[in-house]
């Protein structure tokens, strides 16, 4: 089945309140702020202890 067809039958479940579907982007987003934060710290210390 092609990725247009799927897509389709989605749109016909979801407008028939079968499925909803959502983007998972706030997720992703929260998780790779966590991780950007945390490899922030980490620089920021290793920074602090590097010979200048």
């Amino acid at each position: 089945m092609s990725a247009p067809a799927i897509s389709q039958h989605l749109k016909v479940l979801e407008r028939a309140g079968l499925i909803e579907r959502t983007v998972p982007l706030d997720e992703v987003s929260a998780w790779v702020e966590k991780h950007r934060r945390e490899w922030n710290q980490r620089f920021d210390a290793l920074e602090e202890h590097s010979i200048p």
